[in-house]
């Protein structure tokens, strides 16, 4: 059975891959900042902590998820952004170097300027704001390794459970502030089919980069609005314009999934994925009902 090693476990992918890989494989989940029962700690912007952890568990294959992932944010804060994106992804690779492991890297659409979309994979990038810039530049730290594959896409929708990480869901559901563009058009990933992608990699010993992404065009504003409806929720949705935002936003980063076709992986449209996730929270709600009985 491979030794797999997820950094960023805590995190809404993270945790889905936890889940979804531990079925099949040996896998050690870490957490950066967010404690998380059966994780270790791991932070990935010390290079001896990292080459010390991965010498003492040895993995096969590493997925590398931490990130900050915020554009705004990573605008507000360019040297927790360096550190976090582009050193932390150096010293992953450094160590999967060293021991001889894999490496799965989680990138993003955000390396492309937006204006010749839609994109191949050996597109050149050219990214338009300090998150963009941060993941190209490890990017090309994770190239450098004889084996590696890196996956690219916009952004994640989807649920993990009742007590877990859940993303744009965990926001609606907390009530929590999302200020989502009613304009652009983006085409959001269920991550599950992340998970999906990352399982064919590693049955198949893929390599490279691969493009992911959902087939349907929709804005996120639109996208809160339909989880809340099939959640039957109230959530904060704040419709905000491109202008008004801190990060130069690139106009269409859209991305050609061809490579996909070499794993078999058809990603989700959004209505059955959203059939997918109201069952991924009923059952998941029922299970903290029952839970919630035992105790009494």
């Amino acid at each position: 059975m491979k030794k797999i090693f997820i950094t960023g476990s805590s995190g809404f992918l993270g945790s889905k891959l936890l889940t979804k890989l531990s079925t099949s494989y040996e896998v050690t989940g870490a957490y950066y900042q967010h404690s998380r029962p059966n994780l270790i700690p791991l932070n990935v912007t010390n290079e001896n902590d990292v080459q010390k952890i991965f010498i003492a568990h040895r993995p096969e294959i590493v997925i590398h998820t931490v990130a900050l992932s915020d554009p705004d944010y990573c605008e507000e804060h360019p040297d927790e952004t360096e550190r976090v994106n582009f050193l932390g992804a150096k010293n992953v690779a450094s160590a999967c170097k060293k021991i001889g492991a894999r490496l799965i890297h989680i990138s993003t659409s955000g390396v492309f300027n937006g204006e010749h979309a839609p994109y191949r994979e050996n597109d050149p990038i050219c990214p338009i704001n300090r998150y963009g810039e941060s993941k190209a530049k490890a990017e090309e730290v994770v190239r450098s390794l004889d084996h590696f594959a890196i996956l690219r896409f916009d952004f994640l929708y989807g649920y993990n459970g009742i007590d877990s990480p859940n993303g744009l869901i965990g926001k609606l559901l907390g009530k929590r502030r999302i200020e989502a563009n009613p304009v652009q058009k983006r085409k959001p990933l269920l991550v599950d089919d992340v998970a999906t992608t990352i399982g064919r990699i590693i049955e198949t010993n893929g390599d490279g980069i691969y493009h992911l992404a959902g087939p349907d065009n929709i804005t996120k504003y639109e996208l809160c609005k339909k989880l809340e409806q099939t959640l039957g929720i109230s959530g904060d949705v704040f419709p905000i314009e491109a202008a008004a935002q801190k990060a130069k936003r690139a106009k269409d980063t859209s991305l050609l999934t061809e490579r996909l076709v070499e794993l078999g992986v058809i990603c989700t449209p959004i209505d059955p994925a959203l059939k997918i996730i109201r069952e991924q929270y009923i059952n998941s709600n029922k299970e903290g009902a029952l839970k919630s009985v035992d105790r009494l």
